[in-house]
């Protein structure tokens, strides 16, 4: 169970539990998504070594369903890629340049601005707000200040931790319940519902994709990313209760 909720809480910080949101710009009619220029996803199975030479050391494994930045093309063979705040390489001919999507957005609005809480811990709200220097999610959170990745691509919406910068695909796209993938860690996951509605005091969240992975369930909603976490089917992360933001209230199971 120790296990278990330090994954939660490290999921709550690398993908960005999106729970109350304010517009910074309230003309806003389509949902602006974070660019793809550098964003690659993985043809087949490769890693990100420390050198551009496939003897030096490897810092982690790349598969189909993950996605790294790119920093630049070395040659043919090589690309530089973001590893945290260090520089990694990757075999060129393993990248593959992202498409946008067409579908239905399941990511957060970088036009907004996300307040969340979570029970589980002493800093009991946090906020999150698009860098475009970085680019990453930046959280505004005490003692040390954390951030996020989150791109949305033909193929799927990915998410990562900025400390590593290693991208994980969240949400396969086109959505389909009953569609299992490799997903957040590299574990197991399904989408169980795309039907699900998410009440909360001041709105009601339709056509919600439930999906399920290692006892927790992953909500995305249309148009603002990742609402909720629940824990062996228990509701365990609460909105803010303050009467201008929204709580949740009831799950439609």
């Amino acid at each position: 169970m120790r296990t278990i909720y330090r994954t939660l809480l490290h999921s709550i910080f690398a993908l960005g539990l999106v729970l109350f949101i304010y517009s910074l710009d309230a003309t806003a009619s389509t949902n602006q998504t974070v660019p793809l220029h550098e964003f690659r996803t993985i043809l087949t199975k490769t890693a990100i070594y420390e050198q551009p030479d496939e003897t030096s050391k490897k810092l982690s494994t790349l598969h189909t369903t993950n996605g790294v930045i790119i920093i630049e093309q070395l040659d043919s063979l090589w690309t530089s890629v973001r590893y945290g705040n260090r520089v990694g390489y990757v075999y060129t001919a393993a990248l593959v340049k992202a498409k946008n999507p067409t579908t239905k957005s399941y990511a957060k609005n970088i036009n907004q601005r996300y307040r969340y809480e979570t029970p589980l811990l002493k800093q009991k709200y946090f906020e999150a707000y698009y860098d475009k220097k970085s680019p990453n999610w930046q959280f505004e959170a005490e003692p040390t200040a954390l951030g996020s990745l989150e791109f949305e691509t033909a193929s799927g919406l990915y998410i990562g931790d900025a400390r590593t910068s290693k991208m994980y695909k969240a949400l396969p796209y086109p959505v389909r319940k009953g569609t299992t993938f490799k997903s957040i860690y590299d574990r197991s996951a399904k989408v169980v519902r795309t039907d699900a509605v998410v009440r909360t005091k001041n709105k009601t969240f339709k056509h919600v994709v439930v999906v399920r992975s290692a006892q927790m369930d992953y909500y995305y909603a249309p148009s603002n990313g990742l609402i909720q976490i629940t824990l062996l089917k228990k509701n365990i992360i609460k909105i803010d209760g303050q009467p201008t933001f929204a709580k949740v209230s009831s799950l439609i199971k």
